[in-house]
């Protein structure tokens, strides 16, 4: 896992920071549209909701919420 870069939610991430066409897709097919729209991202995150996420801002991170251990984006990704 890389290094949290910009820990400040006020601070503007470059790149695109928000995938609400993601949701419903398979999260590995998220995680590599991601990391293909966005090259400061390089750590994506896949988790089941409902989970506890760490409480820090990184502009290098997004967390994909999938609804069930083999299901599919419930919310949209975004930079957190």
């Amino acid at each position: 896992m890389s290094q949290c870069d910009k820990h400040d939610p006020s601070y503007h991430c470059p790149g695109k920071s928000y995938w609400p066409e993601l949701v419903g897709a398979k999260p590995l097919d998220a995680k590599a549209v991601i990391l293909s729209e966005n090259p400061h991202v390089d750590n994506v995150v896949i988790a089941v909701y409902p989970a506890i996420a760490p409480p820090d801002f990184c502009c290098n991170r997004v967390y994909v919420w999938i609804d069930r251990p083999d299901g599919t984006v419930k919310f949209p990704p975004m930079i957190d």
